[in-house]
């Protein structure tokens, strides 16, 4: 009697099992594309905020000066290996912060030496950060070459110095 209930609801517990693989395979796809399309919505929303070429972080790899200051215009082959390997980093925020890189020239410094706000203008032209005013002579998504005007102290000769950054 037990065997001929087992068989009499065979059909309908192999039915069911079937419907349900079938309902568990949709769902597992329904939440599948789901994810799919989240993603491709991050996606999207990403592609279609701008963000400025600016932010990131950035190495100084060239730093020349004109006319020649004491002989030399380029002051990046003169630096030491704990400036040259300093991390510059522009957050989309508007902050900035300067840091060591992996080796310091000072055991004892901060990690993060500098810290503030910067303000690039609408043709990305200008870079101004605290007191400070940069001409933007390139700005893309690997390179960012600065340039600043300064009197020399001794000599009331002006430099330009050229700085040129890029992104890590």
């Amino acid at each position: 009697m037990i065997s001929q209930q087992i068989f009499k609801n065979l059909p309908i517990r192999y039915l069911v099992q079937k419907q349900c693989k079938k309902c568990f395979y949709l769902i597992n796809w329904l939440v599948i594309l789901g994810f799919l399309a989240a993603c491709d919505r991050d996606k999207n929303k990403n592609e279609n905020e701008p963000t400025l070429p600016i932010v990131g972080k950035w190495k100084l790899t060239a730093m020349t000066v004109s006319p020649p200051f004491e002989g030399v215009t380029n002051i990046f082959a003169i630096l030491e290996d704990c400036v040259k390997d300093d991390i510059y980093e522009f957050k989309a925020n508007g902050t900035f912060e300067f840091s060591e890189g992996a080796t310091k020239c000072n055991p004892d410094d901060d990690q993060i030496w500098f810290r503030g706000n910067y303000t690039l203008n609408s043709d990305s032209k200008t870079l101004n950060y605290e007191d400070e005013t940069y001409e933007v002579l390139e700005l893309n998504n690997t390179t960012l070459k600065l340039s600043f005007t300064e009197e020399g102290e001794d000599d009331g000769i002006t430099y330009t110095v050229i700085q040129t950054l890029t992104k890590q």
